[in-house]
């Protein structure tokens, strides 16, 4: 059962690490307290070992004892990667309420070690403000996600070494680690000058761009009609030549009906006239 929890993503100036999260735990069915801290490293530098102490108070906010040390080994840590979530850390205290950590050192595969001379707390980073907040209208927030990626939601910040990303990831590289957004196009999005005018660029191509979809949609029945009235054309052409035909085939009989109309006369007039002749004689 957890029984307190530290905000989380804590951080302190030029520190290798970064303080995830931080928890009190109860053990079930039991009055012992244990501790689970959750650490990212922040360096370039893998990381081999960490020292942390913890001091613990009660519900009055009053220490409880001494300090409790823990030791980080026996794994490698790259950077971006994170630690110590399945590492206990057992309190002598059945009294704590809450704990305070304090990251005592670092150590690196390459033998260097940070050390925390003035032994500086953790500090929960500052909450980024949602870009809602400073874009409100549907036009503002597309535009700062045009410029940035759809992921970005909240104002990036710069917290010394660090700075927050418009996704809310936390880097202290160029880009993003979860996004990949670089600190130069994120940052870039918040200087209103840059910012306005993209908007205007934006907004004019989208206007001239509609504009011109207009006139295609206006053009388009005119283009329907054009098209139809050439289909009743070549209907029409198809129809009156194949009436010309028909009338062509009609004139030809009537013609050659004729004709044989006269060669009957003809053959009439011959047999009359043979027939004559012969009563005469």
């Amino acid at each position: 059962m957890i029984l307190f929890e530290l905000r989380g993503n804590e951080y302190m100036h030029d520190c290798p690490l970064l303080l995830k999260s931080g928890s009190l735990f109860e053990a079930g069915g039991t009055r012992h307290k244990y501790v689970v801290l959750v650490f990212r490293n922040l360096s370039m530098k893998k990381v081999i070992s960490a020292e942390v102490a913890l001091y613990a108070f009660d519900s009055g906010k009053i220490q409880v004892g001494g300090a409790t040390t823990h030791h980080y080994a026996g794994e490698t840590v790259g950077e971006g990667e994170e630690f110590g979530e399945n590492e206990e850390i057992r309190l002598s205290y059945d009294r704590t309420a809450m704990f305070v950590p304090l990251l005592v050192n670092v150590t690196f595969e390459d033998g260097s070690m940070w050390k925390n001379a003035n032994h500086t707390l953790f500090r929960p980073l500052p909450r980024q403000e949602e870009a809602a907040g400073i874009f409100p209208l549907p036009e503002l927030m597309k535009q700062y996600q045009i410029e940035i990626n759809e992921e970005a939601v909240y104002l990036p910040r710069q917290i010394g070494d660090l700075w927050l990303c418009a996704c809310g990831e936390i880097n202290t590289e160029e880009s993003c680690r979860r996004c990949h957004a670089t600190h130069e196009q994120v940052f870039r999005a918040t200087d209103m000058d840059y910012f306005k005018k993209r908007l205007q660029e934006r907004l004019q191509t989208e206007a001239l761009q509609q504009k011109l979809q207009e006139k295609k949609r206006r053009r388009r029945p005119f283009l329907i009609l054009l098209a139809l009235i050439v289909v009743l054309l070549a209907l029409l052409s198809v129809f009156l030549l194949g009436k010309a035909g028909k009338s062509g085939a009609r004139r030809e009989e009537t013609d050659s009906g004729a004709g044989r109309s006269k060669v009957a006369s003809a053959d009439a007039s011959v047999s009359s006239g043979a027939i004559a002749s012969a009563d005469a004689s």
